[in-house]
């Protein structure tokens, strides 16, 4: 098993915090952390991203404007880290790969996954909404699993933004309007593709949920216990989420009790050290 995280930007003291929880629960793990600033990080092996740069699949990348006019970095970012994450993937050799966004903390081992994994699933990933789906978890087979995932990527970055707008006109709704980035091509790829890119459980009343006996978060869970970057304090829930309908309904009720966790990862949203999401945070739903 291998974790590999990515980071285009300046490094947090919450990367610590995340590799930290990593190893609380898959001690023997190794992690590589591929980022644009060296910086020693307890626990994670540091890949340079430059080392990347004369490989034909990122000089693609590169070569294609998606983003180009953006002033916000990160959605260039966090639509690139797949294409280093295949590259590295593909040097090294490795299997059964986990990769989430950084300020994710862990409360499982990874063995649960692969041990309730189909065997013919190729890469999994968390659903946010109809229209959405983002690296809470995402779990990818090998370097075929995500060489193809990226073949349909490229597809539709080649479209353009414009394009993608002009292709799928009737996406989003007046509570989640329709973005191009990863996580809305993510959720395309996944309707034209669901043998390529399969949904980990989310709820408790999700039909896998049985086969994973866990929850994971795309990010709503999270964002109800802590709180989100963009203000909202602990207990926010949005409406446009499948999580945030639920807990908006009453359905749920978040417990911290010393049990068996019910939910495998948390993705704190919130930008500071993540000290009070540490150990033995355990989940129950009521």
């Amino acid at each position: 098993m291998n974790v590999i995280l990515f980071n285009f930007g300046k490094n947090h003291l919450y990367f610590q915090d995340c590799i930290n929880q990593i190893l609380n629960y898959n001690h023997d793990i190794k992690i590589y952390f591929i980022g644009n600033e060296n910086q020693f990080i307890n626990g994670a092996n540091f890949i340079n991203i430059n080392e990347f740069n004369n490989q034909d699949l990122i000089k693609e990348f590169k070569n294609i404007s998606f983003y180009e006019d953006d002033g916000n970095p990160l959605w260039r970012a966090s639509m690139a880290r797949f294409f280093y994450i295949e590259s590295f993937i593909k040097q090294n050799n490795l299997v059964d790969v986990f990769h989430f966004d950084n300020d994710v903390m862990i409360y499982e081992n990874f063995n649960k996954i692969l041990n309730s994994k189909n065997a013919t699933d190729e890469n999994i990933i968390t659903p946010t909404n109809e229209f959405n789906l983002t690296c809470g978890m995402m779990y990818i087979k090998n370097d075929n699993s995500i060489s193809k995932l990226n073949e349909k990527l490229f597809e539709k970055l080649k479209l353009g933004v414009g394009g993608i707008y002009n292709n799928y006109p009737k996406r989003g709704s007046s509570l989640d309007p329709f973005m191009v980035n990863e996580m809305t091509i993510l959720k395309i790829i996944q309707e034209e593709n669901k043998n390529l890119l399969s949904l980990f459980p989310i709820l408790p009343t999700d039909l896998n949920f049985n086969q994973y006996g866990i929850c994971f978060d795309p990010s709503s869970w999270g964002q109800c216990i802590g709180g989100t970057n963009c203000g909202h304090g602990p207990g926010w829930a949005g409406e446009h989420h499948y999580i945030g309908r639920e807990i908006l309904k009453n359905k749920y009720k978040i417990l911290f009790e010393n049990k068996k966790p019910e939910i495998l990862d948390l993705n704190i949203n919130i930008k500071y050290p993540l000290l009070e999401f540490i150990l033995d945070l355990y989940i129950i739903f009521k």
